[in-house]
């Protein structure tokens, strides 16, 4: 959102750093009205862009996997599976992450 970006010195195309408590992506910023204020979306994947695994991996992009819990503890109690949606995150341009 064009207000978050202002406030975390984000600007449209340059990267960020998101981080969670179990580890960090960046990405390349779009700043939209689409989004609602205090959200981001990050798609996932792993730079998959058609061809298969070594094009996969090749392509780069971002494994948001990194950003969830590795904890056998913090799995959903129901399915097993890592929480991969509302994880709590910060984001900073990418030059003044840590």
């Amino acid at each position: 959102n064009p207000k978050d970006a202002a406030e975390y010195g984000l600007e449209d195309g340059a990267r960020c750093r998101i981080s969670s408590a179990h580890g960090s992506v960046e990405l390349p910023v779009l700043v939209t009205d689409e989004m609602t204020p205090g959200t981001i979306a990050v798609p996932h994947g792993w730079g998959h862009q058609g061809g298969g695994w070594n094009l996969a991996n090749a392509s780069g992009g971002a494994n948001v996997n990194i950003l969830a819990s590795p904890r056998p503890e913090d799995l959903e109690p129901l399915a097993g599976m890592a929480h991969l949606n509302a994880v709590p995150v910060t984001i900073a341009p990418a030059h003044d992450a840590p």
